[in-house]
Order: C-alpha cells, then sequence, then structure tokens
C-alpha cells in the first residue's frame, strides 16, 4: 500500500513518498496475503518536463509497468511543451482510467485500489493539487486550489492520523458504533484533538521537513508493528516552486555495497 504526503504552503507544493511495494499471492481456498515486500519502489514521477509531479500509492503496475513508468510515457507522448493545462490533466484521467478498466474490467467488486495525487502549475498561477482514485469513478477531485494551503495524506495513514489528528482513522467509526453521540459531536470532539499548523506562514524547508518526518514515523509504525513492513525502504521528496519541478531527495540505482 506504502503512503505519500502532498503539502501545500505559499512557497509550493512538497511530493513525499515510501517506496515499499508489496506482492499479494491468493492461494487455492482463495485467502489473499502478503508473499513479499520490495523496498526501492519509485511512486513520485514528473510529468514530461512541467512544474507537474504525481505521487501514487496502491496497486504498483498496471499493463505489466510501472505506474510511475506509465506517468513518464503518458507525458512523452501527450505532451509538446512545458506547460500542463486543465484540458491536458483531463487527457491524463482517462489515460489511467482506460488502462486500469482493461486490467481490471468495468464492474467495481473486488478491485485493487489506484490513488494517484497530482499537483503542480495546471493552467494555475501557483501549484494545485487533484485526485484521482480507482476503482471510483474516474473523476479527478480538486484538493488544494490556489490559495488553499495544508496538507493531504495517502495510503497507509494510521501513524499520522494518530500524531496529527490525535486519534487513529478507525475511531469516529467506532464511536459512531459504540455511543449515542451524533456525527457532529464525534467531529467536534475529535477536532479538539488536532494539531495546529500554520500552513500558510510555513517555509518551503520546514513543509519538506514536515513531510519527510511523517513518512519515516510511518515506517517504524510498521516496521515494530506486527504484520508485513508494507510501508518502508528509503524516502523520496520532489517540490513544485517557482514554475518549476526538482527533487530534494531521491533514490538512485547503485550496486550493492560488499558485506
Amino acid at each position: 500500500m506504502s503512503v505519500s504526503i502532498a503539502i501545500k504552503v505559499s512557497d509550493g507544493l512538497v511530493l513525499a513518498s515510501d517506496s515499499a511495494t508489496s506482492i499479494a499471492v491468493t492461494d487455492e481456498q482463495g485467502n489473499t496475503g502478503i508473499a513479499k515486500v520490495y523496498e526501492n519502489a519509485d511512486k513520485i514521477a514528473q510529468i514530461g518536463n512541467c512544474p507537474v509531479g504525481v505521487t501514487t500509492w496502491g496497486i504498483g503496475s498496471l499493463q505489466s509497468k510501472t505506474i510511475t513508468r506509465l506517468v513518464e510515457e503518458f507525458g512523452d507522448s501527450n505532451l509538446d511543451n512545458n506547460e500542463f493545462t486543465e484540458s491536458d490533466l483531463d487527457n491524463f484521467v482517462d489515460f489511467f482510467h482506460e488502462l486500469y478498466t482493461d486490467e481490471y474490467g468495468p464492474a467495481k467488486e473486488n478491485k485493487p485500489n489506484l490513488g494517484l495525487a497530482i499537483g503542480g502549475i495546471i493552467g494555475s498561477e501557483e501549484p494545485v493539487l487533484n485526485l484521482i482514485n480507482f476503482p471510483e469513478p474516474a473523476e479527478r477531485k480538486v484538493l488544494r486550489r490556489e490559495g488553499d494551503f495544508g496538507a493531504n495524506w495517502f495510503g497507509q495513514i494510521a501513524a499520522i492520523s494518530r500524531l496529527h489528528k490525535g486519534y487513529a482513522p478507525q475511531l469516529p467509526k467506532l464511536l459512531a458504533h459504540e455511543t449515542d453521540l451524533s456525527q457532529e459531536e464525534i467531529n467536534n470532539i475529535l477536532a479538539k484533538l488536532e494539531q495546529t499548523v500554520y500552513w500558510g506562514g510555513m517555509p518551503l524547508q520546514d513543509a519538506i521537513d514536515f513531510a519527510y518526518s511523517l513518512i519515516a514515523t510511518s515506517k517504524d509504525f510498521h516496521k515494530f508493528g506486527s504484520g508485513p513492513p508494507t510501508c518502508g525502504g528509503p524516502i523520496d521528496v520532489a517540490i513544485i516552486s517557482n514554475g518549476r519541478f526538482e527533487w530534494i531527495k531521491q533514490k538512485e540505482l547503485k550496486v550493492r555495497a560488499e558485506v
């Protein structure tokens, strides 16, 4: 599954992700489990030479190609310049919708999740952030418009929710089921636990540090908890600022050191 983070502050947009990817297998009885976890998957990609980046979670491939490779292929095949428009974004959604449908068919039952957060200069003066989720309808959702600062996290967010919001993600449903509190009352109580962060005034470097620390915490959470460490590996970080995409931290291919 993994975890990805997008943080928008006044100076730009930060994209960060871990590098774990899981191999799931199904036995003869129909039970699915994690057979292997690799820790060097790429989950952030730039679209062409545009100031636009994508971070992904959920399944790691379609049509025998990684999601980030497909993002790069879209950029190579569909963009003739360094600008990315709303029309290009619609084409991007259609591109992945067709790939996903070809892989899993039109039915919605028992299909795996694929999430893509697309952020950058998309017919805008400053970075914006959009979300595409499969197998939900292939419609993009605007998460961060111009002037809208804040953080979004995706995938395995249990550790981040406990640290930043002050409670586990399943707590609202548990309270709704186990108590007579209304949903509004639950929301009002839980809102008091959330950490206060001044996103608009946060410097870009602090946003980078914040994203990195949240993923590092998530890695430790899954490393020491029960079950396979499905969040792990190197942390990659990219930014979109001053009209350009820039890698801040990116793992590289290398020969393993002698041991």
